[in-house]
């Protein structure tokens, strides 16, 4: 169960990018979810955040993305202490990303209360970033990236871009080395 619900999350995020309409009796996100609710199925509700979230990074969709972010607050779907794979360490990047954006286009008491929820991510990533429990260096970089933005430190945040990027050229990441530089810019 789990294999065809993860390809139909992927299915729905592919017509999504393509701008492709779902056809009557095609499910979408929030169809998968209920399912994997339904099912008790962590794995597929991970996968689904995962996707969902990356998608609405990709194509720069932050308010939804902030959306995301507060549901996952109250499902806990990440931000363990350790990564339990890929799609774990991915969602706890990219909801530190999401965070610290969402910090920095608001302000007083609703900024410092997404900067708080952002380093609780990031401090997760950067332990794991000590530990080597993944290949995140260039996410690392992303993130100070942003934290220098939000603290108005600009020489910081621009060798931190650069710094993401080079690292995510070296080691294949191009989504993240096009987000390093769509940010950056």
């Amino acid at each position: 169960k789990y294999t065809e619900l993860f390809l139909q999350i992927y299915f729905v995020a592919i017509k999504n990018l393509q701008g492709v309409e779902l056809e009557d009796g095609e499910r979408d996100f929030d169809d998968i979810i209920e399912e994997a609710y339904l099912h008790f199925d962590a794995k597929a509700l991970r996968a689904m955040f995962a996707v969902q979230l990356e998608l609405h990074v990709l194509i720069g969709d932050w308010d939804q993305a902030e959306q995301l972010v507060l549901k996952d607050s109250d499902a806990k779907l990440t931000g363990r202490r350790r990564p339990f794979a890929f799609a774990g360490i991915r969602c706890t990047f990219l909801k530190s990303l999401v965070c610290f954006k969402a910090a920095q286009s608001s302000s007083g008491i609703t900024s410092w209360k997404w900067k708080r929820r952002a380093l609780k991510s990031y401090k997760l990533i950067q332990g794991w970033e000590k530990e080597k429990s993944g290949n995140i260096t260039h996410s690392l970089h992303l993130l100070n990236a942003e934290l220098a933005v939000l603290e108005s430190n600009h020489h910081s945040a621009q060798s931190n871009y650069k710094s993401a990027i080079a690292v995510a050229a070296t080691n294949g990441f191009l989504q993240d080395q096009a987000l390093a530089n769509e940010l950056a810019s």
